[in-house]
This record gives C-alpha cells, structure tokens and sequence, in this order.
C-alpha cells in the first residue's frame, strides 16, 4: 500500500493538536515535545514512546533523590 502524503499530513497535525493541547503541569515533556512527537511516524512510535516514557522515568527517580 503506497502512503498517502495528504493523509499522513492530517494525521500528524491532529496528533500535534493533540498533545499541545494536553495539560502541560502533568504532561511538561508531550505539551513541549508536541511537534517533534507529532513527526514520528507510525514504524517508530513504539520506540520514541518507549525512549520519553524512560526519560520521564529518569528525571522523576533523580528529582526525587536531591
């Protein structure tokens, strides 16, 4: 099946609307990131999301030590 480029356009502007519109005091790292997130495209969801969601991991076990 051969991608269609107005389609893949829409849907990275609806993901962007998406997480820009997501409360930025519990989610900082989406609301900021929302572009950047919003380009992946579908081969690489799993390992972006796998990469933010053990960065926010990180930053929440070494806020929490200081």
């Amino acid at each position: 099946m051969i991608p269609n480029p107005r389609t893949r356009d829409t849907t990275h502007r609806h993901r962007r609307l998406l997480f820009s519109s997501c409360d930025e005091a519990a989610l900082p790292l989406l609301v900021r990131r929302a572009g950047v997130l919003a380009d992946v495209d579908s081969d690489d969801e799993f390992e972006v999301g796998l990469n933010v969601l053990i960065t926010g991991f990180r930053v929440l076990v070494f806020s929490s030590r200081q």
